[in-house]
This record gives C-alpha cells, sequence and structure tokens, in this order.
C-alpha cells in the first residue's frame, strides 16, 4: 500500500499567479490583509483606503489578463475600467462582470459613512 505523499498547501497569493500578474497579486493580497486587520482593529478609515487599494490591484490583475496595458497614475481610473471590463466579451464572464460588479458594490460602500463602533455592539 502507497503512503500519501504529503503536498504543501499553496496560499492564495500562489493560486492566483497561476492566472494573473505577480505584482498585482502580491499587492492585492498585501492591501486585502491590511484591509482586514485594520477593520479588526476598529479603524475604519484604515481599513475602508486598504480595501480601495484592494479593488485597484484587482482590477489591475483583471486588465492585465484581458491583454491590455494598464494605465499609468493618475492615468488609471478605477470605474473606467470596471465599465470597460464589461466590454471584453472574449474573456469569462467572471472575468467581464461578476468581479468588476463586486469591486463596483466595494466602492459604493466604502464611500458611504463608516459604521460606529455602537452599531456592534450587543
Amino acid at each position: 500500500m502507497r503512503r500519501p505523499v504529503a503536498v504543501k498547501p499553496r496560499d492564495v497569493g500562489d493560486l492566483l499567479k497561476d492566472a494573473f500578474a505577480a505584482k498585482h497579486v502580491t499587492a492585492a493580497v498585501k492591501h486585502f490583509n491590511g484591509c482586514v486587520e485594520e477593520f479588526g482593529l476598529n479603524k475604519w478609515d484604515d481599513a475602508s483606503a486598504k480595501g480601495g487599494k484592494f479593488i485597484e490591484a484587482a482590477l489591475k490583475a483583471l486588465w492585465v489578463y484581458c491583454k491590455e496595458i494598464v494605465p499609468a497614475g493618475k492615468h488609471f481610473k478605477a470605474g473606467a475600467i470596471m465599465t470597460d471590463l464589461e466590454k471584453k466579451v472574449g474573456n469569462p464572464d467572471t472575468i467581464r462582470l461578476t468581479i468588476p460588479r463586486a469591486c463596483r458594490r466595494f466602492r459604493t460602500c466604502s464611500s458611504t459613512s463608516a459604521p460606529t463602533t455602537m452599531q456592534f455592539t450587543a
């Protein structure tokens, strides 16, 4: 009887790098982890800012996946990228529609006022 070979589990960054540009995956994972950490500390503004950076990194990864060049600096407009991703009909619906819609939803939620700690107490 053969013994199963122990396989080292891969983290989410490694898995995503199979399909997306490494520099955007690294940035997305870093900003996501920062967002979660700040949220856990009730630092709403910092969590929202890091969440916005996560969205930006995710959109850049999707844009490169669609074989487009990411606009540099101030020329990068997240809203325009989300809209333009919908027009990339040769790509999977998850890339074109689902993820950009989730990004748009996050941006809408983060632009409203931050919750107070009173809303989270019993």
